[in-house]
């Protein structure tokens, strides 16, 4: 796939090198006139805002790659449905992957999907993975989350970071 960079210069990317770069990229889409004159642009939301962030390490905990303990720290937002196929960057479409990780999803032939399950309630014994990752041999591997613990009983919540004080006048 060739690209040009800001310099003129022309950079080629195997396919599968172009949908890993452009998985954690900002995009926009500029519409030009007749003349090459911009008219339009769109900035398309590619990486999840903070909240949806903040969203997916609750849910997730860290990488959910089938025994990877991974901190969310470490991780990239992942879209389930390919952005570059019109997968929206909302949370459950969005995963957290380690880079290591990230980068095996992505090979040819591996795919995730979203779990349709009919669980009713959280406490319901079964599966308890939001996705299925799919080898390119066909092994379907479900995703690892690791919500926070719940707080033991009479324990409170951490105090606040304190304000610093006013500087001297």
């Amino acid at each position: 796939m060739p690209v040009t960079d800001t310099a003129g210069n022309r950079l080629w990317f195997t396919p599968t090198q172009w949908e890993l770069l452009v998985c954690n990229s900002a995009i926009s889409e500029t519409l030009l006139d007749h003349l090459g004159m911009p008219v339009a642009v769109r900035e398309r939301l590619r990486l999840p805002n903070r909240a949806m962030r903040r969203a997916l390490v609750v849910r997730d905990g860290g990488c959910v790659f089938p025994g990877c303990d991974a901190p969310p720290g470490w991780c990239d937002a992942h879209h389930v449905i390919e952005y570059a196929d019109d997968g929206q960057t909302v949370i459950v479409n969005l995963v957290l992957l380690c880079r290591h990780h990230h980068g095996i999803v992505h090979r040819t032939g591996w795919t995730m999907s979203l779990n349709h399950t009919n669980r009713t309630h959280p406490d319901q014994p079964g599966d308890h993975s939001h996705f299925t990752i799919t080898t390119a041999t066909g092994l379907e591997l479900p995703t690892q989350h690791r919500p926070r613990p719940p707080r033991p009983p009479g324990e409170q919540p951490p105090e606040p970071p304190l304000q610093r004080p006013p500087a001297p006048a």
